[in-house]
């Protein structure tokens, strides 16, 4: 662990090995001890991210976490493409909306495919919707608890 500065320069710098890796940064300070708290915090998070350590998030309602997901995908879906996943949201949230992420089921999402079906929407079109469920659910770690039980609908099926 090395606090220096360069000659003629008044900013703080560190300097550590980490993992066989050299780690040198500007703390971005002209002060010294908060040079030496920005060093312990990188190393830390070197380490959290070594361990695989990051704070988990809370569950949330699928209502929540599917605003937040639609917003993270915004800037990088077509605006065909975005307005096809709120089509999706706008027939799975009244069904879904009210569900941790943490306890939706595969019998949820198989009931939900037997409504749609039901209310005559074409198998591919319940299939988009239930893609749509697999991504937020995929971005929210939680699809891998469902996935060997969810089956997708087969064209001709009513």
């Amino acid at each position: 662990m090395a606090l220096f500065r360069y000659p003629g320069r008044k900013t703080w710098w560190y300097d550590f090995r980490y993992c066989g890796q050299a780690i040198r940064e500007s703390a971005r300070t002209r002060n010294k001890e908060v040079a030496r708290r920005a060093e312990l915090a990188r190393r830390l998070s070197l380490q959290e991210g070594y361990h695989n350590l990051q704070p988990k998030r809370l569950p949330r309602l699928f209502v929540v976490a599917a605003g937040e997901w639609i917003e993270m995908k915004r800037p990088t879906l077509a605006p065909k493409s975005l307005l096809i996943e709120k089509t999706n949201l706008n027939h799975i949230l009244p069904v879904l909306g009210k569900h941790l992420v943490t306890s939706i089921r595969a019998v949820d999402i198989a009931s939900y495919q037997k409504v749609r079906l039901a209310e005559s929407a074409s198998p591919k079109t319940v299939n988009l919707e239930v893609a749509t469920i697999r991504a937020i659910l995929r971005w929210c770690n939680t699809w891998s608890h469902v996935q060997q039980d969810v089956r997708m609908c087969l064209p001709g099926t009513t």
